[in-house]
């Protein structure tokens, strides 16, 4: 459970789980792939993949739900990647952990997969237009 009104971080994807790294590189958490695709920062990278690929990996996984807004069938997770490939960036309305709000934007051309995210607890202001266009773009830059 976070105890924090705010933060921004770093997720590394390795074979089995996503590794939050603090700004000097050390593992400060971890969760599960299953969990991913109910994170911003599980969708921004998920995104990147063929649907393919994102169907069989929640074949593996299963579609478990973590909270009343947690999407639980592959249509509805396919139609939101459309809306995260669109976007350039991804959202988690507090379907990992209710009221915790996330922005997640995939970072490009990693030898992992990896993504930043920002997110809120309920009650803190919402990553702004302005916090959401920062993150886009420092990922995109070379």
């Amino acid at each position: 459970m976070h105890t924090h009104a705010s933060s921004t971080a770093l997720y590394v994807m390795n074979w089995s789980n996503f590794l939050r790294r603090d700004h000097e590189g050390n593992v400060v958490g971890r969760f599960a792939q299953l969990g991913a695709r109910a994170t911003a920062v599980g969708k921004a990278i998920l995104a990147n993949y063929p649907d393919e690929e994102v169907i069989a990996l929640l074949g593996r996984t299963g579609m478990q739900r973590h909270t009343d807004r947690t999407l639980v069938t592959p249509e509805a997770f396919l139609k939101e990647l459309a809306e995260v490939r669109r976007l350039g960036y991804a959202v988690d309305e507090g379907e990992q952990e209710i009221g915790v709000r996330c922005v997640g934007v995939a970072v490009p051309e990693t030898p992992q997969p990896m993504a930043l995210s920002s997110d809120q607890r309920a009650g803190a202001a919402m990553a702004s237009p302005t916090t959401t266009a920062a993150l886009v773009s420092t990922c995109s830059e070379p």
